[in-house]
């Protein structure tokens, strides 16, 4: 599934991912990026662990929270999926353009 043809939420601010590497405040990253590993790898496992600390606080939201949290719950699990959208883009960029 492309980003372009991804399903969207009703009312959801989830955006296509990036096919670009971006830093931390969602910027690109210089072009030099694109065919580093070593940052692939860095953007991937701090993707990876914010999909992981959304995970872990909506499962103690959703067990132990107030009905009022389930907007700071669906909040946080976007910010991690919109990272871990833009880690999966760079590394299929960075596939794409590999030679054969």
């Amino acid at each position: 599934m492309t980003p372009s043809s991804s399903p969207r939420l009703a009312g959801s601010t989830v955006e296509p991912a990036s096919p670009a590497l971006v830093d931390r405040d969602g910027e690109p990253a210089p072009a030099s990026s694109a065919h580093d590993s070593r940052g692939w790898l860095q953007e991937c496992l701090s993707a990876m662990r914010s999909l992981e600390t959304a995970n872990h606080n909506a499962h103690g939201l959703l067990r132990f929270g107030r009905a009022g949290e389930a907007e700071a719950l669906l909040a946080e699990t976007i910010t991690g999926l919109r990272a871990v959208e833009r880690a999966l883009g760079a590394m299929v960029l960075a596939l794409e353009e590999r030679p054969s």
